[in-house]
């Protein structure tokens, strides 16, 4: 499990990275070494490295064995709301207030390119499966999609009449999902044509995060009205309905179990990310691919208070809680 600690109101906590072993709970690393408050924490594919993305303008690459510092990627003149790995781990794409996607060379350090189109800032990026393009949703209210190697802008999305939280590719790289804070729902794209193919309505408060099943079946998205919601990504149709944090929900992923019903790699990688405003979760690693029956899920805030704010695992077929974490703010 990783967890980015950073400000909570006005004041500045302590910026670090926290690396646990999701199983005992034990404190494996800490990542120190941004100035500001970690946004974002990203895993490699091979889950030999992390990535974070910080109000500190830059995004930082870490052995995650060690907790040796690898990189600091500079260039984006705002905080960075976003990070994301290619499939293949050789590149990392961010997103920032500047309203720039920057994609880097993850071993080297070096700018690749600078994508640039969006009118306001950039609050989620997205490698599509093969690698070969990025999707990056918007404070601007619009999906924009772009050849990675190029950085050529081959669709704008718009649909949604509020603020872009989340963008999320599809298993089999056709369809993109993207989850809006303001108009509350969840719009299902064709990623070729840039058609709507389904809006999926029903959350009371605004989307923060949207989530694929590895199956390309279900989706699942996280919101302001303390729910996550499951939904056939065919029809539209709500599957459930999952009930139980008291504060905002900021991050789902769909994950799963073995066939034994033991976890995947015994340790299987989350990432809990605790901002001035809530946590995160979601996986990465090797052990998160491949699986299908859990949801994790991330509480936030409730009004000014961060700290006890928990991580719950469900069944997504039942609809039940299945194990909890709670994460805690440092006091020092």
């Amino acid at each position: 499990m990783v967890t980015g600690r950073g400000a909570t109101g006005q004041r500045v906590g302590d910026n670090t990275v926290r690396v646990w072993d999701a199983a005992s709970g034990a404190l494996l690393r800490t990542l120190e070494g941004h100035t500001f408050s970690v946004v974002s924490v990203s895993w490699s594919p091979d889950g030999t490295r992390l990535a974070s993305g910080s109000s500190d303008k830059t995004v930082r690459v870490w052995d995650a064995a060690s907790g040796a510092l690898l990189r600091t990627l500079e260039g984006h003149t705002d905080r960075v709301y976003s990070v994301s790995w290619s499939p293949d781990g050789a590149r990392l794409a961010s997103g920032s207030l500047d309203s720039t996607v920057r994609v880097w060379d993850a071993a080297s350090g070096a700018l690749l390119r600078t994508l640039e189109g969006h009118t306001s800032l950039v609050y989620s990026v997205s490698w599509s499966p093969d690698g070969a393009r990025l999707a990056s949703g918007s404070y601007d209210k619009t999906v924009r999609v772009w050849d990675a190697a190029s950085g050529a802008l081959l669709r704008t999305l718009k649909g949604h009449t509020g603020w872009v939280r989340s963008v999320s590719w599809a298993p089999d790289g056709a369809r993109l999902a993207s989850g809006s804070l303001y108009d509350g729902t969840v719009r299902v794209w064709d990623a070729a044509s840039g058609a709507l193919l389904r809006t999926l309505e029903g959350h009371t408060g605004g989307v923060n995060s949207v989530s694929w099943a590895p199956d390309g079946t279900r989706l699942a998205s996280g919101s302001y009205d303390n729910t996550v919601r499951v939904w056939d990504a065919a029809s539209g149709a709500l599957l459930r309905t999952l009930k139980g944090h008291t504060g905002w929900v900021y991050s789902e992923l769909v994950t799963g179990r073995g066939a034994a019903g033991q976890r995947v790699g015994g340790r299987h990688r989350a990432g809990v990310g605790c901002g001035q405003r809530g946590v995160a979760a979601y996986a990465g690693g090797p052990h998160g691919l491949g699986l299908q029956r859990e949801l994790v899920t991330g509480r936030g805030a409730s009004g000014q208070r961060v700290g006890g704010h928990t991580v719950r695992v469900w069944d997504a077929a039942r609809g039940c809680c299945c194990a909890r974490w709670r994460a805690t703010r440092s006091r020092s």
